[in-house]
């Protein structure tokens, strides 16, 4: 897995976290969506799509290291076998 991949893979998933939350959303007015769409076409918005995307990067990130470290690693060790001692 090369860096550039995995940065691209990650940055790609964080894009996705913000559109599924903030910009799918379904309007049963027709008022309120225009409103929205024009919030959406602003610098504001455009700083805020910025930032909550690096967020949603950074917490994969993180996610990803603590998933991979010695204690996270004894940590899925530990729930799978919870999980499978309850079946």
């Amino acid at each position: 897995m090369d860096k550039e991949w995995l940065e691209a893979s990650i940055n790609g998933q964080a894009q996705i976290n913000f559109e599924s939350k903030f910009e799918n959303i379904p309007f049963n007015n027709e008022k309120i969506h225009q409103a929205y769409q024009a919030i959406q076409k602003t610098d504001e918005w455009k700083n805020f799509k910025k930032l909550m995307i690096e967020s949603y990067a950074n917490n994969i990130t993180q996610n990803a290291r603590w998933f991979s470290s010695e204690k996270g690693l004894k940590a899925i060790i530990r729930d799978a076998g919870r999980d499978a001692g309850e079946e």
